[in-house]
């Protein structure tokens, strides 16, 4: 015997991007706005949009949301795009055990202070990874240098002066 019970659900209204079939979650968008204390202005400023639209986004309302700017939205709120599709509940997008391992020592974490510097990690990271590994070793022969450079001219410019025909 069959039974037709109602299945209690939720309906919500999403974003879909008929081309890609990009559902966005508008809600989410708005939080994570408010947690950096952005106004849809300047969050619309920092992607390239409109502040209207970055409105009717976080509204829900029937908007055409690309992928480039689903990704921009990503960056700049610095979340997954994952969680802003609502595939993920967590913003970063990363699942329990990934976080994990990183605990454990399996991963490098790196604290960042701003945006920025967490966008010039990421590139520098991607960047990095994209050398073939006799390259990634140069990189950090070079990296080495140059902070050695930058040590050695802080030191000569904590020092007194040297005073010609002076005391020694």
């Amino acid at each position: 015997m069959i039974h037709n019970w109602p299945i209690p659900c939720t309906v919500r209204r999403s974003f879909v991007n008929t081309d890609h079939m990009t559902i966005l979650r508008g809600d989410r968008v708005l939080l994570e706005r408010r947690r950096l204390n952005l106004n849809q202005e300047t969050l619309a400023g920092q992607i390239g949009v409109d502040r209207t639209y970055i409105s009717r986004i976080e509204r829900d309302q029937d908007v055409n949301v690309g992928v480039k700017t689903v990704q921009a939205l990503a960056d700049a709120l610095g979340v997954s795009v994952a969680y802003l599709l609502g595939a993920s509940e967590s913003p970063l997008g990363e699942p329990d055990a990934r976080v994990l391992r990183e605990m454990a020592g399996e991963y490098v974490t790196v604290d960042v202070d701003s945006d920025d510097e967490r966008r010039l990690i990421r590139s520098l990271i991607a960047e990095f990874n994209a050398l073939p590994r006799r390259a990634q070793e140069a990189a950090i022969e070079m990296i080495r240098i140059l902070r050695k450079v930058e040590d050695d001219e802080r030191e000569r410019d904590n020092r007194p002066p040297h005073i010609i025909g002076g005391p020694e």
